[in-house]
């Protein structure tokens, strides 16, 4: 098993949790949805909460978009 840490938050599509893996956590980050990767909410850093642990419970990672 691999570990790895991240931001956790909860997507604003799908409502399901996420973990971003990479991006730096502010207001006004733009994030794409796991499962509708088309459609890209913007949330706050109060949306984000430090998580770590193993990678296995999550199929969802996350980069921030793009512009």
């Amino acid at each position: 098993m691999r570990t790895a840490a991240g931001y956790l938050f909860k997507c604003k599509t799908c409502g399901t949790p996420h973990l971003l893996v990479s991006g730096k956590v502010r207001d006004g980050i733009r994030v794409p949805c796991y499962i509708h990767e088309d459609k890209v909410e913007e949330y706050k850093q109060e949306d984000f909460s430090y998580w770590h642990g193993f990678l296995d419970i999550f199929t969802s990672c996350m980069v921030e978009a793009k512009d």
